[in-house]
Formats: structure tokens, C-alpha cells, sequence
């Protein structure tokens, strides 16, 4: 399916070049970096952003302006290009700002959740945690998306966590994980069990910590998503030392 919508995105690519009609090749050419980016071709991604920014930016329409930058933000952040990454993601930021975007579509909180999860990967906690927290701060943010409430909540627990603030973190990913729960939202559920239990192994608690990496297996294998499971059982080999390399086999 993804090949034949690459395909098509690239015969249309052709057919507005061949036009010189920028804005539909611009979102032609979004729509193409999204594909690549979902089957893993990030540097080819990149570029097809880049040229979809440089049609676009000019033109009226700032939600699909804000859209590639957001996008452009969250590839770099997938190349480990994390200076980047944050340069992309506050100005897709400025754009929410200055253009007064739809606050319905929750992107100012969800462009500040991508900021801070890029602080966390360049381990500067503090600064994310700073993101997060003016994210949840969003008006009716938990009513309109719990999904990126959910999120944010587990990803400021996560920067606590990091900087052993242990005290912090529990009541924040049991909350995320109440509210992923009652939501189905499974994927998320297992990352939240895995995070529960990073946290009990730190504080030497082995059998909450033995717990929900079991539950975090259970789910990722009624997901049926690869990354869930492999996740699942990176995390019980932490803490199940006995069987950590029949669980590397899996």
C-alpha cells in the first residue's frame, strides 16, 4: 500500500513540476516525506520536507506550513540530529503563535511535547521538563487530546525519573497509565509498564520491577507491534538477569 502511494505521490511530484504549481507539488511532496519516513527512509524524508517547506512558506495556507516544519522537527530528532530537531520544532512553534492556528488541534502542546522529548534524548532533563510542564498547562488539553495529555504526563515523569527525583515520578506514569488504559490506547500502555518498571528496578524494588515488564511483554504481544515486544523484552532482561539471554533470543 505504501509503495503503490509512494508511486502515485511521485508521478503527481512530476506532474506539478511539469505545471509549476507550488503549493499542490508542496503537499505532494509532504505527503512523500511522510511515507518515507514511515518505512524508515529518514534522509530521503528530510529532503522531501525541506523542498515542501521551501514551495510552501510563501503561500497563505501557515496549518500545512506548520505541518512540514513539525514533520521536519520529528525526523531530524529520528537522524540524531538533535540541535536541528529543536531549531524545526520552535519554528513550527512561532508559526502556532504568530499565525493563531486552530487551538482545537492541541499542536502548540503537542510541538512543546516534541521539544521536550528531544531534551530528553540530548539528556538535558531540566529543559524538558520545563516543555512538558508548559504543555499540561494547555488549556482543556485533557478534554480535547488525553491521548497527548496522557503522553506528556509520562514523559515529564520520565525527565523526573532521569534526574532522580524518585519521589515525582510514580504518581505521574501511574496517572498516564489510568488514563492510556481507559483509552485502549495498548502500544502506550506497554510503554508505560516498561517505564513503572525502570523506575521499581532503580529503587530496588525487583518484584513490582519483575511485574510490569511481564505485563509490558503480555500487551506487546497483543499488539502485534515489533518495537513493542522488542521493548518488552530489552526491559525484562534488565531485570530478570537468570533468563536475560533466552529473552535476547525472543
Amino acid at each position: 500500500r505504501q509503495d503503490s502511494s509512494f508511486i502515485l505521490f511521485s508521478k503527481a511530484e512530476k506532474h506539478y513540476r511539469h505545471l509549476n504549481d507550488e503549493v499542490n507539488l508542496g503537499k505532494v511532496l509532504y505527503n512523500k516525506g511522510i511515507i518515507q519516513f514511515d518505512i524508515g527512509d529518514f534522509l530521503g524524508a528530510e529532503l522531501s520536507m525541506s523542498q515542501a517547506y521551501n514551495h510552501l512558506k510563501k503561500f497563505d495556507n501557515k496549518q500545512i506550513v506548520y505541518q512540514t516544519l513539525s514533520m521536519s522537527g520529528i525526523i531530524s530528532n529520528s537522524l540524531e540530529d538533535y540541535e536541528k530537531a529543536i531549531d524545526y520544532h520552535q519554528q513550527a512553534l512561532k508559526v502556532v503563535k504568530d499565525y493563531d492556528l486552530d487551538p482545537t488541534l492541541t499542536q502548540e502542546p503537542s510541538t512543546l511535547n516534541n521539544i521536550g522529548g528531544v531534551y530528553q534524548n540530548l539528556n538535558r532533563n531540566s529543559e524538558a521538563v520545563q516543555n512538558f510542564k508548559s504543555a499540561l498547562a494547555s488549556k482543556d488539553l485533557f478534554k480535547l487530546n488525553p491521548d497527548l495529555y496522557a503522553r506528556l504526563l509520562d514523559n515529564l515523569g520520565y525527565s523526573y525519573f532521569k534526574q532522580k527525583m524518585y519521589s515525582s515520578a510514580p504518581s505521574l506514569f501511574y496517572r498516564s497509565l489510568r488514563i492510556r488504559d481507559s483509552l485502549g490506547l495498548k502500544s502506550s500502555v506497554v510503554l508505560s509498564r516498561i517505564h513503572l518498571s525502570e523506575y521499581y528496578a532503580e529503587i530496588g524494588d525487583s518484584v513490582n520491577a519483575y511485574k510490569n515488564s511481564i505485563d509490558a511483554l503480555k500487551l506487546s504481544k497483543e499488539t502485534g507491534s515489533a518495537i513493542d515486544l522488542v521493548l518488552a523484552l530489552k526491559q525484562l532482561a534488565v531485570v530478570d538477569h537468570h533468563k536475560s539471554s533466552q529473552y535476547s533470543k525472543e
